[in-house]
């Protein structure tokens, strides 16, 4: 009888899936806990992962340049997994309206809402592609999705349900981006 064992991408989504269930309950507790542990030493370094510009430069720009210089072909899920999480993530906080938990957030003149966290989902849409590509540094670009998730919650722009549905959506974008994009040069390969 042949064994079978759950690829790495289902035990990400099945965790992910489960901690989004569940996030939901713990939203104020999470807050809490993060209130409660705030010093000069966390929101220095946690501010890091948090900025807009470095999720755009390093995650983006960074890993893109690094993918396009290693590997070329790893570029391309890389940008369009990127541009498909934006795509979802703000048809969502559009749709659900989520209040964030602090302050209201004002982009280009328009509010920009909590549910789901677009840093969390490009970091984790990017996080899926480098696992696929670049192996030798999943590791690395774990840590820093789960640094930019836990950061948006530290500063109190999302919810812990936002972060973590976001890191699942931008997962599973970015898992279906590399995947598609495999079949494709498949079915190109074998024309050729």
């Amino acid at each position: 009888m042949k064994k079978t064992y759950l690829s790495m991408e289902a035990v990400m989504i099945t965790i992910l899936a489960f901690l989004t269930a569940i996030s939901f309950f713990a939203d104020n507790l999470a807050l809490g806990f993060f209130a409660d542990i705030k010093n000069p030493f966390l929101d220095y370094t946690l501010a890091v992962f948090s900025s807009p510009i470095i999720i755009f430069f390093v995650l983006i720009a960074g890993t893109a340049a690094y993918v396009h210089h290693k590997k070329r072909e790893g570029a391309i899920p890389l940008l369009a997994s990127s541009i498909l999480t934006l795509i979802a993530t703000y048809a969502l906080k559009f749709l659900f309206h989520r209040a964030r938990p602090a302050a209201e957030l004002i982009i280009w003149g328009m509010p920009d809402f909590s549910f789901p966290s677009a840093h969390a989902a490009i970091a984790f849409c990017v996080f899926a592609v480098v696992e696929e590509e670049f192996k030798s540094i999943k590791k690395l670009w774990l840590i820093i999705a789960v640094m930019v998730t836990i950061s948006r919650v530290y500063f109190s722009y999302h919810y812990l349900s936002d972060v973590v549905s976001g890191a699942l959506l931008g997962y599973v974008i970015g898992i279906f981006v590399v995947r598609t994009g495999k079949v494709m040069f498949k079915k190109n390969e074998r024309k050729v």
